[in-house]
């Protein structure tokens, strides 16, 4: 005998749903604005010249600092930004500005 599906049988509508790569192309490209927004307010990162993109989440900063303090500080305010996973700053190098 076959089983009718009845209501409960259903996920709940109040589950959490999987994201979309729908969702995370946006995430993605509202990420370096906010993230040179964050930098651009910063006491230590403002001094610097900054290059940042981002794929599913993960950031990569380029560009030159003064000093490794701001560097490490740049990545630091990068990393809170909403929905970043990771923050890379291999590729920043230290100069004068």
């Amino acid at each position: 005998m076959l089983k009718m599906p009845s209501l409960t049988d259903s996920p709940a509508a109040d589950e959490p749903k999987v994201g979309t790569s729908t969702e995370i192309v946006a995430s993605d490209s509202q990420i370096p604005s906010e993230v040179k927004s964050a930098i651009a307010v910063d006491r230590l990162g403002k001094d610097a010249s900054i290059g940042v993109t981002t794929t599913h989440g993960v950031v990569v900063l380029t560009g030159s600092a003064p000093t490794q303090t701001a560097i490490d500080r740049v990545k630091d305010v990068a990393g809170k930004v909403k929905d970043v996973r990771s923050v890379d700053a291999s590729a920043w190098i230290l100069a004068s500005l």
